[in-house]
C-alpha cells in the first residue's frame, strides 16, 4: 500500500537524519513477503535509491534477504 510505503520513507529519513548528527553509518533492510510491495517500495524511494545516501540501503524481499544481515 501507498501509505505505508511513505511511511517506510519517513522513517528511514528520520533514521538518517539521527546517524548522521551521531557521526554514524547504518545500513538498513526493508524486507517485504510481497514482490507488488517490493515494486512500491522502490518507486517511493528511488530518489533515495539512486543518491549515495541509499548506497546502505536495501529493498528486498523475504527469501533474497536470508542469510544477509543489515542494522
Amino acid at each position: 500500500n501507498i501509505h505505508e510505503a511513505q511511511f517506510a520513507l519517513q522513517l528511514y529519513e528520520l533514521l538518517q537524519r539521527v546517524t548522521k548528527l551521531a557521526g554514524i553509518k547504518v545500513s538498513v533492510g526493508i524486507i517485504t513477503p510481497y514482490k507488488l510491495q517490493l515494486k512500491c517500495l522502490h518507486r517511493e524511494f528511488d530518489v533515495v535509491l539512486k543518491s549515495d545516501e541509499g548506497k546502505g540501503l536495501y529493498i528486498i524481499t523475504v527469501d533474497a534477504f536470508q542469510s544477509q544481515e543489515r542494522d
